[in-house]
């Protein structure tokens, strides 16, 4: 009996450790198929991030390309000033950050918070910057954090404009809820005449990235709003000289700062065709 006794136990026993040693190797087989599904999730963002980095190199070299390039600022710094990249004044019109939170990600790259206030960039004056004669094309890709007030009756995108009545110079904003086309971005350029470019086009909304595109050619002004032509207007005049500094997001004033995301700006001394246009929103969207 006692025989008997003791192969059942060594049975059960036996039993048991079987049950540890596939319980073990389970968990080992459960551990591997876990990290290799890390891994796998890991080269696929790797994969992603190196898609992007290619895609915004590619849109840098695209901008860099554009003949009549007076300066870019891509904003994609997370320190010091604000780069000049444009190849014709490179090492020159670099910004100087006031106050603009750098290193935010933003839709291509890094990009600036401007918080409303008293945030902005500023390029001392150089003759480069102040475009003269009956052509000039502006654009930013932006994002809104809030739309414009009767206090903030415009947010100033790109400014290099003196006021009336001495005149003279160019600014990119956004309308104020005060205006006739409220939240809808403009152009004014100043000089032998005080040209608005202004009409019904595409409203813009809160927490959504826009490639806005402003230009002018002697007779017409436009504008662009991810790649579709909202708003045309006739006009006659020469931009006239301005002998200031050119503010990104901000105003002298700080009544009409940009709030919200700001990055790949360019000014360009000639009118962008809409061919360019539409193959550099591609090359963001």
């Amino acid at each position: 009996m006692k025989i008997f006794q003791f192969i059942g136990f060594i049975l059960r026993e036996k039993r048991i450790y079987v049950i540890l040693i596939f319980s073990f190797v389970t968990g080992l087989i459960l551990l591997g198929y876990l990290y290799y599904q890390k891994e796998k999730e890991l080269q696929v963002l790797e994969m992603d991030q190196q898609n992007m980095n290619d895609k915004i190199e590619k849109l840098k070299e695209k901008i860099m390309s554009l003949d009549g390039l007076a300066a870019y600022y891509p904003l994609n710094e997370i320190s010091g000033d604000a780069i000049n990249q444009a190849p014709a004044t490179c090492g020159a019109l670099n910004g100087i950050v006031n106050g603009a939170k750098q290193e935010v990600e933003g839709l291509a790259g890094n990009a600036y918070s401007f918080d409303g206030v008293d945030d902005e960039i500023i390029v001392n004056y150089d003759p480069v910057i102040d475009i003269t004669g009956d052509e000039i094309s502006l654009f930013a890709l932006i994002q809104l954090d809030s739309l414009p007030s009767i206090r903030r009756s415009q947010m100033q995108v790109i400014k290099h404009l003196r006021s009336l009545p001495t005149s003279g110079g160019y600014q990119m904003e956004v309308n104020g809820t005060d205006k006739n086309y409220p939240n809808e971005i403009r152009l004014n350029v100043r000089g032998a005449d005080d040209n608005y470019l202004s009409g019904n086009g595409v409203t813009l909304e809160t927490g959504k990235w826009y490639f806005v595109v402003v230009t002018y050619d002697g007779e017409k002004m436009n504008s662009y709003v991810n790649g579709v032509n909202d708003k045309t207007n006739d006009t006659k005049g020469e931009l006239d000289a301005n002998p200031q500094d050119l503010i990104i997001g901000g105003q002298c004033d700080s009544l009409n700062n940009f709030h919200g995301l700001i990055q790949h700006v360019g000014i360009l001394n000639r009118c962008l065709t809409y061919e360019e246009i539409t193959d550099l929103t591609r090359s963001i969207f």
